[in-house]
């Protein structure tokens, strides 16, 4: 969010911000979502300055498919969760 000079709509969402990035820094690819980071990646979604910054993501490379994925994050962070055809077919390795 820096390199765009938005901040976040909420000051509390420095903490979850660090803890997303501290997760992503260390996080093999099967690793679970933790309860702690499901709950901070809601907050960061839905946060105002998050929004503008992803209605600017012309300004930046983003994953075609983001905005599918955090949209659906309660499902996606249950331990029971399962990739749909859809979820398949929206993933892209890079």
């Amino acid at each position: 969010m820096g390199n765009l000079s938005v901040p976040f709509g909420s000051p509390e969402r420095e903490p979850d911000a660090k803890l997303v990035m501290d997760v992503v820094a260390r996080m093999e690819d099967t690793e679970p979502f933790s309860d702690d980071l499901l709950s901070a990646m809601k907050r960061l979604w839905s946060d105002s300055g998050v929004q503008e910054c992803f209605s600017r993501s012309n300004e930046y490379q983003l994953n075609d498919s983001a905005k599918y994925f955090l949209d659906d994050l309660d499902r996606l962070g249950q331990a029971s969760y399962a990739p749909t055809e859809q979820d398949i077919l929206r993933t892209r390795v890079i």
